[in-house]
């Protein structure tokens, strides 16, 4: 199986840009030690939102088993996002 491709959209909005390189630093550690070797994680800094959102682009058909595998790994990046948001927070 090809490496899953997926692509983060993170929100800076909020960061000054020290700060901002900070937290996309943590948030491409984190998510690297939770998704694997099989998937590819592109991190896509945005400045007009606060938002995390996450899409696969690959562009090749998948099996059943694929797709939940593709399934798994955004929701691990999800929970990995709602992570980070709640400790930016504390």
């Amino acid at each position: 199986m090809d490496k899953l491709i997926l692509v983060v959209y993170v929100g800076i909005q909020q960061f000054m840009n020290d700060s901002a390189i900070d937290y996309l630093d943590r948030i491409s550690e984190v998510f690297g030690e939770r998704l694997g070797d099989d998937v590819y994680c592109l991190i896509v800094p945005k400045r007009d939102t606060t938002e995390i959102t996450v899409d696969c682009i690959n562009p090749k058909l998948v099996d059943a088993e694929q797709y939940k595998k593709a399934e798994e790994s955004v929701e691990k990046l999800k929970k990995a996002a709602d992570s980070l948001i709640k400790e930016g927070e504390d």
